[in-house]
Order: C-alpha cells, then structure tokens, then sequence
C-alpha cells in the first residue's frame, strides 16, 4: 500500500508545489509568463489586482516548465518498466525479503529527499524519481 501510494500522490502533490513558467521566463510574479493553475488560482485569490509581492507569496516556490514537469512525472514510469526483470533475478538471488526491504527503504528515503531536490535542480529531480521507479517495481 505504502508503494502504491507513493506512486500516485506525487502526480497529485506536484500541482501544488510548482510553479509553471515559459522555457524562456525566469518566473518572477512581476512576468506575464507566469501560470498559476486553474485550481490555485481560486483558493489564493490570485485572479484579483495584486501587488507583484504578493502574488510571489503566493506562489508555489518551484519554477518549472511544463515540459520538466511532465518529465519529472514520467522519469518514475521509465525506470518502473524496464526494472522488473532484474527485480525477479534479484530475488532469485539475493531472498525476497532483503529485496523488497531495499526497494521499501530507497522509496521511502527519496520520498524525504524531493523537496530537497526539487529546490536544487530539476535533473537532480528527475534522477531521484528514475531511482525510486526503479527500486519500486523491484520490490513489486
């Protein structure tokens, strides 16, 4: 259940956590290139004459475009469906219980680790997502 929740709750939870801005912006409030979902534009209120310092309150504190988005979302997917091969033969291996336990503990610690990474750098992000992709259709 832990895995399952995980995979789903990120698609879910990156709405709110980034903030969308064009390929060619800096994602400043004061840019007219700055997109604030639909969603959050209602529960901010952002649709009002604000100030350009309190539109940046309210937005979400990570500037990506929507193409790292939509990458970051599908780097967990690329590595999910390649690894479980090697997660049957790890098995084989190495005893199923010290298998699952590895891909539980690498799932649950990059977990802690995405805010960190995602305030550092985007491919940072997306390779943390490719590592807990992989480490969870291992233990699958």
């Amino acid at each position: 259940m832990e895995l399952y929740s995980t995979r789903t709750n990120f698609s879910i939870a990156i709405v709110a956590m980034v903030r969308i801005v064009s390929s060619s912006g800096t994602g400043n409030a004061s840019d007219i290139e700055v997109k604030t979902p639909y969603c959050l534009r209602i529960q901010n209120n952002t649709e009002t004459n604000d100030t350009a310092e309190e539109k940046t309150k309210e937005l979400p504190p990570i500037p990506m475009t929507t193409t790292q988005r939509g990458n970051v979302l599908s780097a967990f997917f690329y590595a999910y469906g390649f690894s479980g091969i090697i997660g049957g033969r790890l098995a084989e291996l190495y005893g199923t219980k010290k298998v699952f336990g590895l891909g539980v503990m690498v799932d649950a610690i990059g977990n802690f680790l995405i805010p960190i990474t995602a305030k550092t750098h985007y491919g940072l992000l997306f390779f943390l997502r490719f590592t807990i992709g992989f480490f969870q259709w291992i233990s699958e």
